[in-house]
């Protein structure tokens, strides 16, 4: 079971929230709004999608990760070093450190 999750977080989930969070929301945020505001705004949104796990540290590493990835997308201007990004630090929280 575990190598199916690791696989799943690798293969799909890990590219389409990248796709959706950086590919859509924070593209066209920076667009809407100023740039700065549009990236924050898209790491914020990021982050409070997690809140419904009622786990404080984890919403805290999802904002961090957000502006993390978001700045990795706007300086290489592609999302796939943010997609491998993503799916390094799912498996490693997911699957060697898992939050309680």
């Amino acid at each position: 079971p575990a190598w199916g999750i690791a696989l799943l977080l690798l293969v799909v989930t890990s590219p389409a929230e990248e796709i959706f969070w950086r590919g859509v929301v924070q593209r066209s945020l920076m667009r809407k709004l100023p740039p700065f505001q549009g990236f924050f705004l898209a790491a914020l949104c990021y982050a409070g999608v997690h809140l419904c796990t009622l786990n404080l540290p984890l919403v805290l590493a999802a904002f961090m990760a957000g502006v993390f990835w978001g700045g990795l997308y706007i300086a290489q201007k592609s999302l796939v070093p943010v997609i491998i990004s993503h799916a390094l630090w799912s498996v490693t929280v997911f699957l060697i450190f898992p939050f309680g």
